[in-house]
């Protein structure tokens, strides 16, 4: 905790030596090491409806009351800059669902503790191996898995309440983590065509994922690294001109253009499977105010005697229309889903390789009020649904109805109001 807090004043010392903009020795090598902090923050207040709790006693779901939750949904402290003019750096702290009520409709596990804790989110080193050009960066550390454009959006950017939960699947599959992240290396640039109607973006990794043994810690007698490869077609505008780890979706008129993207991931074998893998696409569409983004992934995991299959992916709508005083309202349809096996032969081989089972979705409708493209309201009503499959609730595995700190529960719908801010 010390060392987290001393990571954030960190931040804030920086920002203000450059605000200063005096002599001394520490702002000098602050400004010639392009150092710069930034802190992002999400505050939600909820309201969960016709939330359920297995109760083991009777063998049944039994109703709990609704309720209030306010709580700091995700923050984020980083801390980046360019030591050399081929080398940047950036690190990254979360403090994240600190005050969430685990009994409530939305996702995550609770950082509710005496102290909430902070914890490493991204620490990474890259070369631009090839000077003042963006096609070919060496990156190191620790760092979010490159697949699935829905995955690698920054949260503060996303425009539906919570992003589609299609990631969290994605991500726990490949790494067995909810936050997607692994230690690796990476191969990544931007390529631009001539005309600049057309570029392409790249990104190859290996990562060694946090759990590979039934049991889910990390020593496994037999290890495999998890390699990715994700290649995305960029038409009409650019989104960017640099190459980037991180995407977003609104760009406010500013861009008329349409992102394809493709993606594959496979890890060899470990005491957990053989196989471990996932593809599919993703792509967002920019036309004038208009966004339309969506992804289709699938997830396989085989032990060489059993084996899984399973879907998931989001589709989302929205569209910018002026308020006043230079505010945007966006109103926002979201839906997302995952599909595992239901029948009682899938889903006892997909528990075997400890895969995810049954059904879970959602549905999102409602609007952001933009003060500016980093600080907006939002206010949602969120619609969700899940099937246990013929194993039964207490034996499925996915996020309709397994909650850390309850196990098994059935989630209800939430009417939810969110702060939105980037410094």
């Amino acid at each position: 905790m010390f060392y987290s807090l001393f990571f954030v004043l960190l931040i804030c010392t920086s920002a203000g030596l450059h605000a200063q903009r005096d002599s001394s020795g520490l702002a000098q090598k602050l400004a010639e090491y392009q150092i710069e902090g930034s802190v992002g923050l999400q505050l939600w207040s909820t309201y969960s409806m016709n939330g359920r709790v297995f109760d083991g006693a009777s063998g049944r779901f039994t109703g709990i009351s609704n309720r209030l939750n306010t709580q700091i949904r995700r923050s984020r402290f980083s801390l980046s800059g360019r030591p050399y003019p081929s080398i940047n750096f950036k690190l990254t702290a979360a403090l994240d669902l600190v005050g969430q009520d685990v009994l409530a409709a939305t996702e995550g596990s609770g950082n509710d503790n005496t102290t909430p804790q902070f914890q490493l989110w991204d620490a990474q080193v890259s070369w631009q191996l090839i000077p003042q050009q963006e096609g070919l960066y060496l990156s190191a550390g620790y760092f979010l898995m490159p697949h699935s454009r829905e995955s690698q959006t920054d949260p503060m950017q996303a425009t539906s309440f919570e992003k589609a939960w299609s990631q969290n699947y994605l991500r726990r599959h490949l790494t067995g983590s909810g936050s997607g992240r692994a230690a690796g290396i990476k191969l990544g640039g931007l390529l631009l065509a001539s005309s600049g109607q057309f570029y392409l973006s790249y990104d190859l990794a290996a990562q060694n994922p946090t759990f590979q043994t039934p049991n889910g810690n990390f020593r496994s007698r037999i290890t495999s690294p998890l390699f990715i490869a994700r290649l995305s077609l960029h038409i009409g505008d650019p989104e960017s001109e640099e190459y980037l780890a991180s995407q977003k979706v609104n760009y406010f008129g500013q861009r008329r253009g349409l992102t394809i993207g493709m993606g594959a991931a496979r890890q060899g074998e470990t005491d957990l499977f053989t196989e471990n893998s996932s593809y599919g696409a993703d792509f967002l569409l920019n036309i004038d105010n208009w966004q339309l983004d969506g992804e289709y992934y699938r997830l396989f995991r085989t032990d060489g005697v059993a084996r899984s299959n399973s879907t998931t992916g989001f589709l989302r709508l929205g569209r910018n229309l002026p308020g006043k005083q230079g505010r945007i309202w966006q109103p926002v349809i979201s839906y997302w889903f995952f599909e595992g096996p239901t029948d009682l032969a899938g889903q006892l081989r997909a528990s075997r390789v400890g895969s995810f089972t049954g059904q879970d979705r959602s549905l999102e409708i409602g609007t952001n009020l933009y003060f500016n493209p980093d600080l907006k309201l939002s206010l949602f009503y969120v619609i969700r649904a899940g099937a246990a499959g013929a194993i039964g609730p207490a034996e499925v595995q996915n996020n309709y109805y397994r909650q850390p700190g309850v196990e098994l529960i059935e989630r209800g719908n939430y009417l939810g109001l969110a702060w939105v801010l980037v410094l």
